[in-house]
């Protein structure tokens, strides 16, 4: 199973903020410390969420619930859960309207953890790479570079995201020079 780190989030969270306007930053790390480690959390040696779906649903559930950014916990949220989803062959059909209804519901605490896991089942497409929210990424990985934004919105210029389909995506330090 191939996951994302705590870099690789705030990366994604600064690009999002960058594209999209609002504040940057944590505003409490022990609530994203949180979010990050509760899809992985076990009892008595037994994975509490076993499928990739349940770890995806409660990563992007944790981030919007716990509040863990400036701004942007909403769009972090739903963005790092299609991005675990498709990083591991499931691709979802979905509306753009579909999803921030499902996600303004999380955030509202009117839609609990187990209805946002039946949404992302009852709307899996099929098991590839082909995402369409997932594409920024992958030619990033391709390209083994990252968009100009995320180097112009201050992310570090030595982290590089690359080999998505060879291995999982892992942060590289890079010797380049400022």
């Amino acid at each position: 199973m191939k996951k994302l780190t705590k870099e690789q989030i705030l990366l994604l969270h600064s690009e999002l903020i960058y594209a999209h306007g609002g504040g940057d930053g944590i505003r409490d790390e022990n609530l994203l410390e949180s979010a990050i480690a509760a899809p992985f959390q076990s009892f008595n040696g037994q994975s509490l969420f076993q499928s990739i779906q349940q770890k995806a649903v409660r990563l992007g559930f944790g981030l919007i619930m716990n509040h863990p950014f400036i701004d942007g916990n909403k769009r972090i949220g739903a963005h790092v859960m299609l991005t675990m989803l498709a990083m591991n062959g499931i691709e979802l059909d979905h509306t753009q309207k579909e999803l921030y209804e499902i996600i303004l519901k999380v955030a509202a605490s009117e839609a609990t953890f187990e209805e946002l896991l039946k949404w992302v089942l009852d709307h899996k497409k099929g098991d590839c790479f082909s995402a369409i929210n997932m594409q920024p990424i992958i030619s990033c990985v391709r390209e083994q570079t990252w968009p100009y934004s995320w180097r112009k919105s201050g992310a570090p210029r030595d982290i590089l995201i690359h080999d998505l389909e060879v291995e999982d995506i892992a942060i590289h330090q890079k010797n380049a020079k400022k």
